[in-house]
C-alpha cells in the first residue's frame, strides 16, 4: 500500500533513476532505450507500480478488504448516467490546492478512467488483471 508518493518530476526521475541503471547493467539488451529494457525484462516502471498499488488500495478501500471508512476519503457516484461505470469517484472542493497528492484526491482520475465491470470488481485477482491490461500511461512520466 503506497499512501505516501512523490510527485515532482524530478523527484520521480531521481527514483526511476534506481532501476533504469540496473537494467542498463542486464547483458543483451544495455544498448535498449529504458522502456524497452524493461518490455524486454517483463517489468513495468516504479512510477507505474507506484499506480497500481494505488489502484488496489483503492479497491481495497472501497470493497472492504481494509478496515477504513471509506465515506471520509471518497465520494462515489451511485447511479451513472453519463459515460463511465458506476463506481465512479469525485473529487472534494478545495481552495488551495494542498489536497491535490494526497492519496484520496490522486487515485480519483486513473479509477475513473478504468473501464470496470462487475466481473472485473468481483475478486482482487480480477481486479489486478484490469489494471495489469489498462493502459495507464497518462497518469505516469515513464509508461
Amino acid at each position: 500500500m503506497c499512501l505516501v508518493s512523490i510527485y515532482l518530476l524530478k523527484h520521480i526521475k531521481r527514483i526511476e533513476s534506481v532501476q533504469k541503471r540496473f537494467t542498463k547493467r542486464l547483458p543483451n539488451i544495455s544498448h535498449l532505450g529504458y522502456i524497452e529494457r524493461l518490455k524486454a525484462i517483463g517489468l513495468d516502471s516504479l512510477e507505474l507500480r507506484r499506480l497500481h498499488c494505488d489502484l488496489l488500495c483503492t479497491y481495497k478501500v472501497l470493497f472492504g478488504k481494509l478496515e477504513l471508512d471509506y465515506t471520509n476519503m471518497f465520494v462515489i457516484r451511485s447511479q451513472s448516467a453519463t459515460r463511465g461505470h458506476s463506481r465512479k469517484l469525485f473529487t472534494r472542493h478545495c481552495r488551495t490546492t494542498a489536497r491535490k497528492h494526497f492519496f484520496c484526491e490522486r487515485v480519483i482520475a486513473p479509477w475513473n478512467y478504468l473501464s470496470v465491470n462487475n466481473e472485473s470488481l468481483g475478486s482482487i485477482t480480477s481486479f489486478k488483471r484490469l489494471i495489469k491490461g489498462s493502459n495507464l500511461s497518462q497518469f505516469v512520466y515513464y509508461a
